[in-house]
């Protein structure tokens, strides 16, 4: 079947990049590492690689391919995404993609891969990409099977959504992501102000924050970020905030629960396991660069 190519940028490749994962979670429950608010989430501050002209495959129904570069500061991440059943458009997507790769000799590129998947590893070592040790781990839940959290939050502390602090003080992602974070981030299909959560002092301070994503057309929540700030740790808001976030994407019709973790963090993996989150894939981060580099160490930021 022949697909259609276009090149697109901006917010027009971020919206044809989440329409094909959400066809992908359509016809795969578990299919892929990424979900359909991921590259929403990737969107929340400028990149250099905004104006970059990516190919998106589109048959009559939409996209069933496409590739996404994301600047991560200290390295670039390369995505290529095809639908599952268009095993005809693989081999096509993964050149464009190492095309772009190739292109930008002076850049360091990052490509996040399922473990099971040995073609694309295959395809990623002879283009002198190298693993890194540490390992990616996906965990899914029912949204009926979630194991309710007992943790109540110590007296000075509160649970509050975006949307009621919005005209209080700037968005607790701004010191991280910029001036512009909640413009870019209201500027998406998926992103929910009630979703956004804190917990915030009787000062007003920002303790700890979860941000959750509902996909309508999925059913899918995913859980992306969730952090403490230093001072506050220990005080089990972490659990607090994930228990009320996915009692909420229960409430809001969300059906199957989703999120990420880093294998070597214990305390995450205790924290989702504990609600009853079963891995489900593991991924490693595979890296090429510049020769002149002698060491790399990735970073995403929260």
């Amino acid at each position: 079947m022949e697909a259609d190519r276009r090149d697109l940028s901006g917010a027009e490749l971020v919206a044809a990049v989440t329409h094909l994962l959400q066809r992908t979670r359509l016809e795969d429950p578990t299919y892929g590492v990424w979900e359909s608010s991921d590259p929403q989430w990737w969107g929340r501050r400028p990149r250099k690689t905004d104006t970059w002209a990516m190919p998106v495959w589109f048959d009559a129904e939409g996209p069933v391919g496409a590739v996404m570069a994301t600047d991560w500061d200290d390295a670039i991440a390369i995505d290529c995404f095809v639908l599952p059943g268009r095993s005809d458009l693989v081999d096509q997507v993964c050149d464009v993609g190492l095309g772009v790769i190739e292109a930008h000799p002076e850049a360091t590129f990052e490509v996040m891969v399922d473990d099971d998947d040995s073609q694309y590893m295959e395809v990623l070592r002879d283009g002198g990409f190298r693993p890194l040790p540490e390992k990616g781990v996906s965990a899914w839940v029912e949204a009926d099977e979630v194991r309710p959290s007992e943790l109540a939050l110590d007296e000075g502390y509160r649970i509050a959504s975006r949307e009621e602090l919005w005209d209080r003080s700037p968005h607790h992602f701004v010191a991280a992501n910029g001036a512009e974070v909640e413009a870019r981030l209201q500027s998406t299909s998926l992103y929910r102000p009630d979703l956004d959560l804190v917990v915030v002092t009787d000062d007003g301070e920002v303790a700890g924050y979860a941000l959750f994503w509902l996909d309508p057309v999925t059913g899918v929540g995913f859980v992306e970020p969730v952090g403490t700030t230093e001072a506050h740790r220990r005080r089990g808001l972490a659990r607090t905030l994930v228990g009320e976030g996915l009692r909420l994407l229960t409430r809001e019709g969300a059906n199957r629960l989703k999120v990420n973790y880093n294998d070597a963090n214990a305390a995450a993996k205790r924290l989702y396991l504990g609600f009853g989150f079963t891995p489900t894939m593991s991924t490693s981060l595979w890296v090429r660069r510049p020769p002149r580099l002698e060491a790399y160490t990735p970073g995403t930021g929260p």
